[in-house]
């Protein structure tokens, strides 16, 4: 399982995606409170984290005019 956050972490890195935001939680249906507790925690841990810097704008489409348009 471990080798299977690392892989996804990776492939994230290549998208520009903080690992540190990345996390897996690995319970059972009788496992509801250790799994609430472990979402508590990644919450608070993303929370502490920096806010990310804003993505750059895209670029806006090129217009073409054709011949006789007017802009």
């Amino acid at each position: 399982m471990r080798d299977r956050i690392d892989q996804l972490q990776r492939r994230l890195a290549r998208r520009r995606v903080d690992a540190a935001r990345l996390g897996m939680l690995a319970h059972g249906l009788h496992d509801r409170d250790a799994f609430l507790a472990e979402v508590r925690a990644f919450v608070e841990r993303l929370r502490a984290l920096q806010a990310p810097a804003p993505a750059r704008p895209a670029a806006a489409p090129a217009v073409v005019q054709t011949e006789g348009e007017s802009p």
